[in-house]
Formats: structure tokens, sequence, C-alpha cells
């Protein structure tokens, strides 16, 4: 008695992986625009009221990290070297 035994495809497993992927991938950028709309993002509480202290402000890191939290009705303190740059 001959047993046919089938095989699966490679496209058929090339085809879940995609679709794995793709999953995936949709998955992940909903929990990014989430995170970044501020249903998760801790930097967008109500900082009202409070100081905060930042050194070199004037360029870089420092000065995106001045927009954010300015962002959040903190009071922003710019610990700055050159007067002339921090304005």
């Amino acid at each position: 008695m001959d047993t046919i035994t089938q095989i699966p495809s490679q496209s058929a497993y090339c085809h879940s992986q995609i679709a794995i992927t793709f999953i995936i991938t949709i998955a992940l950028l909903i929990f990014l625009k989430k995170y970044f709309n501020g249903s998760m993002n801790p930097l967008t509480r109500d900082l009202t009221g409070q100081v905060i202290i930042i050194t070199g402000a004037n360029s870089g890191i420092g000065l995106e990290t001045a927009k954010g939290l300015a962002k959040t009705g903190a009071s922003i303190v710019l610990a700055c070297l050159d007067e002339k740059l921090a304005r």
C-alpha cells in the first residue's frame, strides 16, 4: 500500500512568517504611537509649580529636555556657562 505524504511547501511557511512579522510590526507601531502621544509617557504629567534646573540647556540634549519639560508646566532654570547662548 502506497502512502502519499504531503510535505508543506516552503511558500506556505514563508507566508506565515511574513504574516507574523507584519502583526508584530503593527503591534509595535501601535505601542509606540500610544507611548509618544502621552498615554504612557511619564513626561506628559502636570508639573505645574515644580522648579527644574537643567545644566547645559543652551544646546543638545539639555535644550531638548528643557523644551519638553517646559510643555509640562514646570518652571525651568537654565544653568549655562554663556549667558548669550542661553537666551
